[in-house]
């Protein structure tokens, strides 16, 4: 019998050595290449009216981990921040100080190797910091089923322990937001609209100091909204706060400025029995202010019958008076339409330009 118990402690202590000796995996280990954490990070609600402790004694209640080959418990789960003086991941230190909204805030865990497993020679090599995990490709870490390549890791060898931490925040995507403004006119300066409200899902309203805001045109570039046409602006949590909200306004086009005024030209009654005469617009009429491409259409001459004595060009404007024309005083009322463009609708304006054939 004590043989047998003398038997059975010795491999006890050889498949414990397995897992708690680093670098000492043995040919039947299992390598651990996926963590798995599963958390109500929403329900953490980071917030200045909670001190880190608060935090931490909420991450005990509602979060864990179901990692195939590795176990922790809750005394080795623990709430980070990124320490800008030290420019890396630091521990609280005894968890009275208010959560700091512009702060970088992390959920750390402890994981250790359960018998018969281990970490790869890779991971192992994650000894003098927390290291991104992107620079390790076959190790991946998950939070609530959804992988995370934002995540650190530090494996620590004189345990055979990996730490794993990954940021947190409160994440304002499913909150609410609104413009104060959400239609403007185009009038060639830019159009920011300021931000009515932004609240998380739970209510709580957030201020400036929260978050930034930037804007898109539509096609999803980062612009100065100037152009008239549709744009987001892309409002982005910051500090204890991730995530964004798009909220969309529209910049209007203008009313086309254009001004059209008739003018008044003599023909000379013997030039006009020998040749029709022409005039470009600049001598019959004058427009300002036109925005788009011109166009133009005759609609009337005083004294109908003489109608057939003119015609307007619909793309030069250019009038035409054939000849054999009386004598006498004509007017032509005319429309002008300057098709607009980018920034500026269409519009018409009709004007009356009188041809006196003397």
């Amino acid at each position: 019998m004590k043989r047998r118990k003398m038997f059975l402690s010795v491999l006890l202590t050889i498949m414990i050595l397995q897992c708690i000796l680093p670098g000492k995996a043995f040919a039947a280990d299992q390598i651990i290449n996926t963590v798995s954490l599963h958390c109500g990070i929403k329900e953490l609600h980071l917030s200045p009216a909670l001190t880190e402790f608060d935090v931490r004694m909420r991450l005990y209640k509602r979060c864990g981990t179901y990692t195939d080959g590795a176990y922790f418990d809750t005394a080795n789960l623990s709430l980070f921040y990124w320490n800008e003086i030290y420019n890396q991941i630091y521990g609280i230190e005894d968890g009275s100080k208010q959560i700091d909204e512009n702060r970088q805030y992390f959920i750390a865990y402890s994981l250790q190797c359960e018998v018969g497993y281990d970490w790869s020679e890779e991971v192992k090599t994650a000894v003098a910091d927390f290291v991104p995990i992107t620079g390790f490709p076959s190790f991946n870490a998950y939070v609530n089923g959804k992988i995370r390549k934002d995540a650190y890791i530090k494996y620590f060898p004189g345990h055979n322990r990996l730490w794993v931490v990954i940021p947190v925040a409160n994440d304002i995507s499913d909150g609410s937001a609104s413009l104060a403004k959400t239609a403007f006119t185009y009038d060639g300066t830019v159009k920011k609209p300021g931000i009515k409200s932004v609240s998380l899902s739970d209510g709580t309203a957030l201020t400036s100091k929260n978050y930034t805001v930037s804007w898109l045109d539509a096609g999803g570039t980062k612009v100065a909204p100037k152009s008239a046409g549709k744009y987001q602006a892309v409002i982005k949590g910051k500090g204890i706060y991730t995530g964004s909200i798009k909220r969309s306004f529209t910049i209007k086009k203008a009313s086309n400025p254009i001004t059209a005024k008739g003018k008044t030209v003599t023909a000379k009654k013997a030039a006009l029995d020998q040749k029709n005469l022409t005039y470009k617009p600049a001598k019959t009429m004058t427009i300002k202010n036109a925005q788009g491409k011109l166009t133009y259409k005759l609609l009337s001459v005083t004294n109908s019958k003489y109608r057939k004595y003119f015609s307007v060009n619909t793309k030069t404007g250019v009038i035409t008076v054939k000849k054999g024309l009386n004598r006498g005083t004509y007017r032509l009322k005319i429309k002008v339409t300057a098709a607009g463009n980018t920034n500026y609708n269409s519009a018409s304006k009709e004007l009356t330009a009188t041809i006196k054939v003397a």
